[in-house]
């Protein structure tokens, strides 16, 4: 599962898939490196998973990556609330 926030938080189910909002903001990850990680194979998920600040023009974006297959939901908690 894949959570991107930017204006709001979006959830995407299928966890090998990029989100359609605003793509050009996220920081690009590759598909094997995806699916590597949603099957535990990856040697270091962390560096996928969790927050990451995009650079440039979108650097107030922050690309955020979970994988809990279980879960029906995610929450992201910002400053904002």
């Amino acid at each position: 599962m894949l959570v991107t926030w930017l204006e709001k938080t979006t959830i995407n189910d299928d966890p090998v898939a990029a989100p359609a909002l605003n793509d050009s903001a996220m920081i690009p990850v590759d598909d094997d490196v995806l699916d590597l990680v949603s099957n535990g194979a990856y040697h270091n998920p962390h560096a996928v998973l969790g927050g990451h600040l995009a650079e440039g023009e979108n650097a107030d974006v922050t690309t955020i990556r979970v994988l809990r297959p279980l879960a029906s939901e995610v929450r992201i908690i910002t400053l904002g609330g």
